[in-house]
């Protein structure tokens, strides 16, 4: 047998179902494409749940000293942006200074921080207090 009369046999095959049969099929077809679109599209949530996050919010994290187990741990940051994040870090603190991020808006510095990404961490941060610098006496 060649391939053709396969071929040719496949389609009379499929030619002489019912019509009504037939739209069946098409619509199954159909709704099985739509649904894997569907399913291929869906955003990937965060592995850890409501009560987790509640959690860090009694403890806020300061992302001076804070592990990529804890950054892990703020809805929206996956194991991606918690790396980029210790990397940004590691590289700019000082001998002098470990402290990195002073205020939320330093965080933008980071590759991936967009202002969004920023606002989504907020409630879930702390920062160390900054010491007014008084002045001399007179």
């Amino acid at each position: 047998m060649s391939c053709v009369s396969d071929l040719d046999e496949f389609s009379a095959s499929w030619n002489s179902l019912p019509p009504a049969l037939f739209s069946v099929a098409v619509a199954l077809i159909m709704l099985l494409v739509w649904m894997g679109y569907g399913l291929a599209r869906r955003p990937v949530k965060n592995q850890f749940s409501p009560t987790a996050a509640a959690q860090i919010t009694e403890s806020s994290i300061n992302p001076n000293t804070a592990s990529w187990a804890s950054l892990v741990r703020i809805p929206g940051i996956g194991p991606g942006r918690a790396q980029k994040l210790l990397n940004w870090r590691q590289a700019h603190q000082t001998r002098t200074s470990q402290i990195v991020f002073h205020t939320l808006s330093d965080l933008r510095h980071v590759p991936s921080f967009g202002p969004k990404t920023v606002a989504r961490m907020e409630p879930y941060l702390r920062f160390p207090a900054v010491k007014a610098v008084s002045s001399p006496p007179p």
